[in-house]
């Protein structure tokens, strides 16, 4: 058999992904932004490539040289974390939404919660790493190597002397005459999809490398195989332990004398059912004491054997224990001297945590010694902790603890432990019941207090540096008294105080640099000068009051963002007064009429966003002088701006996305593009349709020949593109066309630049998004002459299609269908689908339509009962459904009416899951009645370069089928704050990510009201598991189950 070394290849492009970060203007200007040293960026960069050079031969020599495949396997590590790092700053960069391309100062988004303290930090541990393995590098041997390593071929008998074999994502199994490889040393299947062992892997008694082990359902005496392998290090996982039949087998796996595990996770899946035998099975399952990490999840027992804990275990930094739903207490953990890091998740039996949890008490040993890092989640029972014995003796169990996280523990009252001397982060989340003091921890410099009890806010560490406040309903005074003296709060975010009013007067806000307020809306933003050292303010949806808006009492502060403003009105500055403004976003703020009078003094401004403000008459003043830094526009929903300012638009502009009017659009000629040179991505899009007389663009002389982006969309009577207006763009790459659905000309053969390499095409079928792939459609098969590189764009994927026949045949009706399998590379399995129809259409059309289908026809069944309404179902026209055909209970909203709590019709919850190992995100969403009826279910595995970018696809495709459902008032519930701030603020940095809220806008706008609120991730936790699954396999689906996501678990399982 052919053995696949993909470890080296998974380093090379993983690093490559680390060079295209730290290059990105955004992430280089938020780190500069935190005041992080630019040589700290230098010294990772230098790193990675030294470590680059020599990966080609690092992977020859690790399947024979065992010291260089831990060297590998501990780099593995490490470029995940500095990944993990990179990404985490990438998407904090995209919600501070900065798109300008040069090296400036840019602002901060008050959302991220570590000072440039801690970021440095952070950088600096994940160089010491890399630069430690930079050094052995040359210590094992490894030189760099001109060129890639040609794959070889080995031979498939028992003389193979050393070889590795390593999955790639996509193996399912392992070959069944595994055990003739009897000299087969490693064997990496951590990144497959592999749910089942071959028989006799005992048999491979040189092994050294298996990372994952799976006890057969049908013979669970296959563990005991595990004690031939004398010669394992490193990581295992063994996982579907409930499927050991006789616990006493476990003793033959023989994990006590494998002296080289470091790191071992256990791991069973059940339903949370009490399992007599499972504490058996772990008892047997005892490893050496040399081990280093140990996780243990969804056990069923209803205790813990003494070995967990036992003070023996000297070199264990790491405990995970997740979801052991079963038991009633916790082990004894205190007395592990060399613990660090202890995460407790989903314990729902436990009630309270007491003495037994520090350890003996007979013990001259203070508990918990070593620990750095607490953390308390999902403890749905958990109403008391009891400190320990001796802090007062002995000063207090956790002495060394930097972080504690106390999260969905909503029962938790009583007392926290008072003595935390090295205490610096504390996050207390959706513990409504907690009313007590804080820790005594100076050392605090980092607070996050959401959805609790407000006795929490009495009093606070006097040397706090960051404050994050949500969810106090009936706070109405912020820190009366409780901050007098703290003059180092440099970050404060306050979110979800409805009827807050005040913020503290004094220092407090002089030392502030950043400020965030969101659904606040009673709060009275104090306008004295008090701000001199605020950098970034956000505000969104709050401060009803808040009508004019004075800059000039703000020295230094370079973003500004107000959103969802009802009252607002006009910004204002001094005369005579400079901004020192990078960034300005002023997005849905109904009653916005005014920029300041003469124009906007900011000759930083960088970017300047104003979106859906339907009063506002005019841009500032005076553009092209008083912004000459300006590099990106974006300017929709505003329909009353019908002129640009006089003398234009400023002339280092490089980016401008503008929703036009028709009035606005008339006058094209005369914005003056054709002198902007700098400009290289320009978007026009006419959201409302009303540019009816435009049937061919662009002119020429029109546009400037800078642009290498352009794109049109919302023209409904666009035609043809005029070739002379296109010819001339010789650096154009990108030509996309969205929902122009008379557009039947292309430019003849070369009348197209040469430079276009990238076309998409989109347009609408019955409502429904629809991508036209090559050779799929004249516009786009006649692009094969232009040597257009890549003619198709990722699809939104459909998988419910509405029908009506008076404009949609049966023929046509499979022409979708086949469209779509075309379209998402999936197939459609007709055979397990049903198709219902329309009271309103004819019984001999509907038999007609199954026949053509070849599905069978339902006559409102009950697994889809209430789904069609008596009346008719599609607006009064007849027609058919695929799964689909209700109708709204609400007919009388209007459209664009957000919708109060009792107009609700489905929520939809939404969760996803990112797998490091397999590079993608697993999303899954179910769609509820009111009632808590479910009506759907999807899940879908997908490559989208960001946590939002994979929700925003599946709330996409969540939305749309419960559009298709008839549900019009849909709320959207996510435990990603993320997905919630780009939804409402309708902004992201990625072009993908913007096509879907484009999409979502549509809906919007077309009788689809829909919003997306934050929950705590207990409520979507039934969900995780799912979406784990969804990590490991491609996947893209929705269905209507009876039984839920455990119907669907087991399917995948």
């Amino acid at each position: 058999m052919a053995a696949v070394a993909v470890g080296g290849a998974f380093l090379s492009a993983t690093l490559q992904v680390l060079f295209d970060r730290m290059a990105s203007p955004e992430v280089l200007d938020f780190i500069r932004g935190r005041k992080v040293p630019d040589n700290l960026l230098v010294k990772l960069e230098t790193s990675c490539l030294a470590l680059n050079a020599v990966l080609n031969d690092a992977e020859e020599k690790e399947i024979s040289n065992p010291p260089v495949k831990k060297w590998l396997d501990e780099l593995r590590d490490a470029v995940c974390d500095a990944e993990d790092l990179l990404d985490e700053i990438a998407t904090e960069a995209l919600q501070c939404q900065l798109e300008a391309k040069n090296k400036v100062r840019n602002c901060i988004p008050v959302s991220f919660n570590r000072s440039g303290i801690r970021l440095k930090s952070k950088i600096e541990e994940v160089i010491i790493r890399l630069e430690d393995l930079a050094k052995q590098k040359d210590v094992i041997g490894l030189r760099e190597r001109v060129g890639g390593k040609s794959s070889q071929k080995l031979p498939t008998t028992s003389l193979i002397e050393d070889t590795g074999i390593y999955g790639c994502e996509f193996l399912v199994m392992l070959p069944t005459n595994m055990r003739k490889l009897v000299n087969l040393r490693h064997l990496d299947i951590s990144r497959t999809s592999i749910m089942k062992m071959p028989i006799q892997m005992g048999g491979l008694k040189r092994l050294r490398t298996l990372t994952k082990f799976i006890v057969d359902k049908d013979s669970g005496f296959q563990i005991e195989e595990l004690g031939e392998l004398s010669n394992l290090r490193g990581t295992i996982l063994i996982s579907k332990l409930q499927n050991v039949i006789n616990p006493m087998d476990v003793l033959k796996a023989k994990l006590k004398v494998k002296r080289h595990i470091e790191e071992l996770t256990l791991e069973w899946d059940t339903d949370g059912i009490v399992s007599q035998s499972e504490r058996e099975v772990l008892n047997h399952l005892l490893p050496h004491t040399n081990l280093k990490r140990l996780f243990i999840n969804s056990y069923s027992g209803t205790s813990f054997p003494s070995w967990v804990g036992d003070r023996s275990f000297t070199n264990i930094t790491v405990l995970h224990l997740k979801s052991c739903r079963c038991c009633p207490s916790l082990p004894s953990l205190g007395q592990l001297p060399s613990l660090q890091d202890l995460s407790i998740v989903g314990f729902d039996k436990v009630v309270r945590v007491g003495p037994d949890f520090y350890g003996s008490c007979s013990s001259a040993v203070t508990p918990f010694a070593s620990l750095r890092i607490l953390k308390f989640e999902g403890m749905l029972n958990w109403e008391e902790w009891l400190c320990y014995d001796g802090e007062h003796e002995q000063g207090g169990a956790f002495l060394r603890l930097q972080d504690l996280y106390l999260v969905d523990c909503p029962k938790l009252s009583g007392s926290l432990p008072k003595q935390i001397p090295s205490l610096s982060t504390l996050v207390i989340s959706n513990c409504s019941q907690l009313e007590t003091s804080l820790p005594s921890a100076p050392a605090i410099r980092d607070l996050q207090l959401m959805f609790c009890n407000e006795v929490l806010l009495k009093e606070m560490p006097p040397k706090l540096n960051e404050l994050r406040m949500e969810g106090f309903h009936n706070l109405e005074s912020l820190l009366d008294g409780a901050m007098d003296h703290n003059h180092c709060l440099e970050e404060l975010i306050i979110g979800d105080c409805p009827v807050l009013k005040f913020l503290p007067h004094g220092g407090l806000l002089t030392s502030l640099k950043k400020l965030g307020i969101f659904n606040c809306k009673e709060l009275q933003f104090p306008t004295y000068p008090s701000y001199s050292s605020l950098e970034s303010l956000d505000i969104s949806h709050s401060c009803n009051s808040l009508m004019s808006f004075p800059l000039d009492i703000f020295p230094k502060l370079y973003y500004l963002g107000i959103k969802m403003c009802r009252n607002m009105e006009s910004l204002s500055v001094s005369e005579g007064h400079h901004l020192d403004l990078l960034v300005l976003e002023i997005e849905e703020c109904p009653n916005f009429v005014d920029f300041p009078s003469g124009g906007l003094p900011a000759p930083n401004l960088t970017r300047l966003k104003v979106t859906n403000c339907p009063r506002l008459v005019s841009l500032p003043q005076n553009m092209h002088m008083l912004l000459p830094s300006l590099q990106s526009l974006y300017i929709k929903d505003c329909p009353q701006v019908d002129l640009f300012p006089e003398g234009g638009l400023p002339t280092n502009l490089n980016r401008f996305v503008i929703d036009v009017s028709e009035k606005l659009f008339a006058n094209r000629m005369d914005w003056g593009l054709q002198r902007l040179c700098s400009l290289q991505i320009l978007l026009f899009s006419n959201l409302a349709g009303d540019c009816q007389d435009v049937q061919s663009f662009p002119e020429e002389n029109l546009l400037p020949t800078s642009l290498s982006t352009l794109g049109i969309a919302g023209f409904p009577n666009l035609r043809s593109l005029d070739k002379r207006g296109l010819q001339h763009l010789t650096s154009l790459e990108e030509l996309w066309i969205k929902d122009c659905p008379k557009l039947k000309h292309m430019p003849a053969k070369k009348g197209l630049p040469m430079s276009i390499s990238h076309l998409q095409i989109r347009f609408r079928v019955l409502g429904t998004p629809m991508y036209l792939f090559k050779n799929h459609h004249p516009l786009i098969g006649a692009m094969a002459n232009q040597k257009v590189k890549w003619a198709s764009v990722q699809p939104s994927n459909i998988l419910l299609l509405e029908c009506r026949k008076d404009n949609v045949s049966e023929q046509n009706l499979q022409i979708i269908l086949n469209w779509y399998c075309s379209i998402s590379g999936q197939s459609i399995n007709l055979a397990k689908s049903d198709v219902f129809c329309s009271p309103n259409m004819p019984l001999e059309e509907q038999q007609a339509l199954a026949r053509t289908l070849q599905v069978n026809l339902v006559q409102q069944p009950s697994k889809y009962r209430d789904t069609i309404s008596n009346r008719n179902s599609l607006g009064g026209r007849e027609g058919s459904g695929l799964r689909s055909g209700r109708e709204s209970a609400s007919d009388q909203s209007r459209l664009g009416r957000p919708s109060v709590a009792g107009d609700w019709q489905i929520i939809i919850k939404i969760v996803n899951s990112r797998s490091r190992k397999f590079h993608r995100y697993g999303t899954v969403y179910e769609g509820l009645t009111v009632q808590g009826e479910k009506v759907f279910f999807g899940a879908i595995s997908s490559t989208a370069r960001t946590s939002t970018g994979a929700l925003l696809e599946a709330m996409l495709e969540a939305v749309l089928t419960a559009k298709s459902q008839g549900f019009q008032h849909i709320l959207v519930l996510s435990n990603s704050r993320s997905l919630m701030q780009t939804y409402r603020h309708n902004t992201t940095m990625d072009w993908l990510d913007s096509t879907r809220l484009t999409d979502l806008r549509f809906l919007n706008q077309n009788g689809v009201c829909c919003n997306v609120f934050w929950v705590p991730t207990v409520v979507v936790k039934d969900l995780r598991a799912v979406a784990c699954l969804a990590t490991r396999m491609p996947m893209h689906f929705c269905w209507f189950p009876t039984a839920g996501p455990t119907l669907l678990y087991n399917e995948l399982m």
